[in-house]
């Protein structure tokens, strides 16, 4: 992937995906984090809701809320699969009363 020219948000949101099914949370959020600094642009909903797992697995709620943010921003938080992976991730963080309030 590093070598690839040309990369898409497509191609990056697939990676990313792929790490956290693959059980690479970290990873995926450090390729999350290298997109936003190469691309200065937004990711897809397939990347946002990668991320959010990861977000989840690690326990990273600071991140996690990020997220959310910019999934009200952009335009993300009227899908059902961001909700429902904004609760899960929530509740993996240890946080319901923000679960709840998704």
């Amino acid at each position: 992937f590093d070598r690839a020219t040309g990369k898409s948000s497509v191609s990056w949101s697939a990676i990313i995906s792929g790490y956290v099914k693959n059980g690479q949370p970290e990873e995926a959020i450090n390729l999350l984090s290298k997109f936003r600094t190469e691309h200065q642009c937004c990711f897809d909903l397939v990347a946002l809701i990668s991320a959010l797992k990861a977000c989840g697995d690690l326990a990273l709620l600071v991140f996690c809320q990020q997220l959310h943010c910019y999934a009200l921003k952009a335009g993300f938080s009227c899908y059902k699969s961001v909700l429902n992976t904004l609760i899960s991730a929530y509740s993996k963080c240890g946080n319901v009363e923000l679960a709840w309030d998704v």
